[in-house]
């Protein structure tokens, strides 16, 4: 999703909310035996500040499913993670750039499922590893 904020200026936008859907790519999971079940959510809220800089603030969900990684039961979780980022007009360096007006929030969100996703995927809190006997 981009958001023009030259467009919204014009129209006197100065803040707005938004949904939209980003399909993941199977190289953002780092979890063997993990895959993402379904598309990203994404909603939020957009302002635009007195310097034609813009801040977001919003969240993502999404479901994992795959094999527990201690157990290897068959499982899925849902993840939520809340983000607030800024597009400025001039480079800093910590925040995202606009390009011609336009803030793309392709990297927003793919830095937050990557910023979100765990360590691993559990079953259960307490899940004990698979016995194995000699």
């Amino acid at each position: 999703m981009v958001i023009d904020v030259r467009k919204c200026l014009k129209q006197g936008k100065f803040c707005d909310d938004f949904s939209f859907v980003f399909e993941p790519t199977a190289d953002m999971i780092e979890i063997p035996y993990v895959e993402f079940n379904g598309a990203v959510d994404v909603k939020g809220k957009f302002h635009i500040l007195e310097d034609d800089s813009l801040e977001v603030e919003g969240e993502i969900a999404y479901r994992l499913k795959g094999l527990c990684s201690r157990c290897l039961n068959e499982t899925q979780t849902t993840v939520k993670y809340t983000f607030h980022e800024y597009f400025v007009v001039e480079d800093n360096e910590e925040d995202y750039l606009q390009r011609g007006g336009l803030a793309d929030l392709t990297e927003v969100v793919k830095d937050a499922v990557l910023l979100s996703m765990p360590a691993s995927l559990l079953c259960e809190d307490g899940c004990e590893m698979i016995a194995y006997h000699s």
